[in-house]
């Protein structure tokens, strides 16, 4: 007899909640699928987090430079106010991850630690040994803590640097004193020990979607057990694994998967969340007229050819799990949203989708921010018992790539 493949699935989920040594407990039954929104919604989210109790979420709320914690129902609950030498500077890409003492935050030069109540409990420079050495302008775009250290995807400039043959960047100064250098790096802060995994040169896709707006950042390094892992956005993208000589590829995305938007780690697997246009079968493709108005006369403009319409399409985002071990690609999940941008938070009985339009949320109302909740055995199922949301009318949006 034939064994119905969700069951297999469901086996094998449940062997990697054991063997993962995760704490967390099957997936709540009475936890569906379902929609909230944020009110009153932040002007956008850098990141995320649920508390320990699961009741209140914690993100970084650019408005106040500060945090805010939302409700299951998607109330607000508090405003944390930070004091002037340590507000959160919104325009640099922040993580904010729970830890077993409370919260951190971690922007490009510094970490907030605060604890269960939200409180500031310390502040840590991880750059600050490097800068008495002359380095300048350390910077992370993205970094996890994992064993005392650092991974993450840095930007410095490295005093009387030696360029090397195989060095894919050429930014020496004209006194050929320093060098700007970016790439993978491994930063142990109390020996003031920078490691340089991978370089890459200055116009990579790593760094053009690192930084491809200040309210989009996007996680891309994940920590797994005793292993750290980078994703790296060129098409197709790649996850790799951190080791002593670099980076070791273990997995490519396929050719239709979309663009690489994340990189997440549950239960023993990565996820790497991707985003894709799939294009209207009735989508305008003849020439367009555009009037201009030059010197109070008009002046026509016909375009031989249509410009291309990158969201004159649905808009889909693809969740992809991955074998750490072998790499393998064991399913891709289309998720039911179609936000313009999106931040996946992983729990115990359910993930937490953060949902925004594809532009900032300035005040307008029709343009908010959702709180979806994707429980754990709809999401290995691959099956959800709620609708995919509408997006955002293209009048209403900004293209967002």
């Amino acid at each position: 007899m034939q064994q119905d493949p969700r069951v297999a699935l469901g086996i094998i989920f449940t062997i990697a909640l054991a063997s993962s040594g995760c704490r967390s407990a099957m997936p709540n039954a009475s936890i569906t699928c379902s929609r909230v929104a944020l009110e009153p919604a932040p002007p956008w989210t850098a990141s995320a987090a649920w508390s320990s109790s699961g009741d209140e979420l914690v993100l970084v709320d650019p408005g106040s430079r500060g945090l805010a914690t939302y409700g299951r129902d998607g109330k607000r609950v508090r405003n944390v106010r930070l004091d002037e030498t340590v507000k959160l500077d919104y325009a640099e890409p922040m993580r904010l991850e729970r830890t077993a003492e409370g919260f951190a935050v971690i922007d490009k030069r510094r970490v907030l630690s605060f604890d269960h109540h939200l409180a500031l409990d310390q502040r840590e420079q991880p750059f600050a040994a490097l800068e008495t050495r002359g380095y300048a302008d350390a910077s992370f775009n993205d970094v996890v803590r994992h064993r005392g250290h650092y991974y993450g995807y840095a930007d410095f400039v490295e005093p009387t640097a030696a360029v090397q043959d195989n060095q894919e960047t050429e930014d020496v100064d004209s006194e050929g004193s320093s060098t700007w250098r970016r790439g993978f790096v491994r930063l142990d802060p109390d020996r003031g020990n920078l490691e340089l995994l991978h370089e890459l040169p200055v116009d990579s896709a790593d760094g053009e979607y690192a930084n491809y707006y200040f309210y989009d950042r996007r996680p891309y390094i994940a920590e797994l057990g005793k292993r750290v892992f980078v994703l790296r956005f060129t098409e197709p993208w790649s996850v790799h694994r951190v080791n002593r000589r670099g980076l070791s590829k273990i997995a490519s995305g396929p050719t239709d998967g979309g663009r690489a938007y994340a990189l997440q780690s549950w239960n023993g697997r990565l996820y790497v969340l991707t985003r894709r246009i799939v294009p209207k079968a009735d989508a305008e493709e003849q020439p367009t007229t555009v009037k201009l108005a030059a010197s109070g006369k008009q002046a026509h403009l016909e375009l031989l050819q249509a410009l291309p319409a990158l969201q004159k399409g649905e808009r889909q985002w693809i969740l992809h799990e991955i074998d750490p071990r072998g790499g393998q690609t064991l399913r891709r999940v289309l998720l039911p949203s179609t936000a313009g941008r999106l931040h996946l938070i992983p729990g115990r009985s359910f993930w937490t989708a953060i949902e925004e339009s594809s532009i900032p949320n300035l005040g307008e109302s029709d343009a908010g921010t959702n709180l979806l909740f994707l429980p754990a055995s709809e999401l290995l199922s691959g099956h959800f018992g709620c609708p995919r949301e509408e997006p955002v009318p293209e009048s209403k949006a900004q293209v967002a790539l």
